[in-house]
């Protein structure tokens, strides 16, 4: 058999034979217009792609440069606390050594408007800094307010209790502060720059700065004007008491010094009641025996006084007195028709040659008996020293 032709599709022969209508002039320039206009827009569309593209690819770094800072702010919000992990909330910071510097203090209203459990915002911080420039600024105005004071001070002669506190007056508004700065003036100076600080401390200062002036009782060439600065700051009494309850010996014969060294009535009283005390008499008998001028007349005044106790503790410092003139005005207050008793007993216990005459040429007269019950007093005295 043999193999059977394909069948021929009658469509093949429809389409070899079809006439397909061409377009006429008109069509064709329409179509030239059109295929001219397509290429004129296809560069705008593709420049529009590519600025699209650049604008996606930039607002997408700006967000997330933008939710970054978020982020960072959002560490100072309190309420970012309840976002932390519990392990990373309960760790420890780990604390570097530093070197130390000095803290500022703060005002109490700066700090009650900056919360403790998190980092200062940059409000708080322009806040804080503002305070700190504000009392940078009014620190170096009271520094010149002191230095026009003592100025003023070196200036002013002769300087009474008036006119000193007019000029003090300004440095009052800032006591605590101006009173440190006064005080360096006198420790860190000396001349008339030390003297107008220490007048100026008598009315600025408080019993704070006594300590402070104790050292300069003994050596400081204005002795005088220390002295008078330390009573005015703490009174004789006080001044005593404060060397009672003293535990360093320099600091408590300071204070003896300057209550013997000031020799009023009120100041002399104040040193014979820590002579009769048992924790500073030793240390009133060394300052009287290494003493070479003495207020005589103040405490000859306390020896001839009713007060029995000051009186006791007077015959005991004028006994260990080196003073020539006070062992010559005890001998003639001895010889007196009225002698206390107790001119005789610092007599008996004095040391002193012209006291040691007077006794032994005493004990041949009509005082013997005096003589002999003043050396039983001074026994007792001597044993209590």
């Amino acid at each position: 058999m043999s193999a059977s032709k394909p069948q021929r599709d009658p469509l093949d022969d429809l389409l070899a034979s079809a006439r397909w209508p061409e377009a006429g002039e008109e069509r064709l320039v329409r179509l030239r217009a059109h295929w001219a206009a397509l290429h004129d827009i296809r560069p705008a569309r593709r420049v529009s792609r590519v600025v699209v593209r650049v604008a996606g690819v930039a607002a997408a770094v700006l967000l997330a440069v933008g939710a970054a800072w978020w982020a960072a702010r959002g560490d100072n919000d309190v309420r970012s606390v309840e976002r932390i992990p519990n392990d990373i909330a309960k760790r420890k910071p780990q604390s570097w050594p530093q070197t130390p510097s000095p803290v500022p203090r703060v005002d109490e209203s700066v700090l009650a408007a900056m919360p403790n459990s998190r980092p200062a915002t940059a409000l708080e911080t322009a806040v804080f800094r503002a305070w700190q420039a504000e009392r940078r600024a009014a620190s170096w105005k009271q520094d010149a307010a002191v230095e026009r004071s003592i100025a003023a001070i070196r200036d002013v002669q002769p300087l009474d209790d008036a006119r000193l506190a007019a000029v003090a007056r300004p440095l009052l508004a800032r006591r605590a502060y101006n009173e440190r700065r006064l005080l360096d003036n006198v420790l860190y100076f000396d001349g008339s720059r030390r003297e107008a600080a220490l007048k100026l401390l008598a009315v600025v200062g408080t019993t704070r700065t006594v300590r402070e002036l104790l050292p300069l009782v003994e050596n400081a060439r204005e002795k005088t004007v220390v002295v008078a600065t330390l009573l005015r700051l703490a009174p004789p009494e006080n001044l005593a008491l404060l060397a009672r309850r003293e535990q360093y010996p320099q600091a408590r014969r300071a204070m003896l010094a300057a209550l013997l060294s000031a020799g009023d009535e009120r100041s002399v009283g104040a040193f014979l009641v820590c002579a009769s005390h048992g924790a500073t008499r030793g240390a009133a008998v060394e300052l009287v025996a290494s003493t070479d001028a003495l207020p005589t007349a103040t405490l000859i005044a306390w020896l001839k006084s009713a007060d029995a106790q000051r009186s006791a503790a007077a015959a005991a410092v004028l006994a260990n007195a080196r003073d020539q003139a006070a062992i010559e005005a005890l001998i003639a207050l001895a010889r007196s028709p009225n002698a206390p008793p107790p001119a005789l007993v610092a007599l008996v216990g004095s040391r002193q040659p012209a006291a040691q005459s007077f006794i032994a040429a005493a004990r041949h007269s009509s005082l013997v008996a005096a003589v002999n019950e003043a050396q039983y007093q001074w026994r007792v005295i001597r044993n209590s020293l």
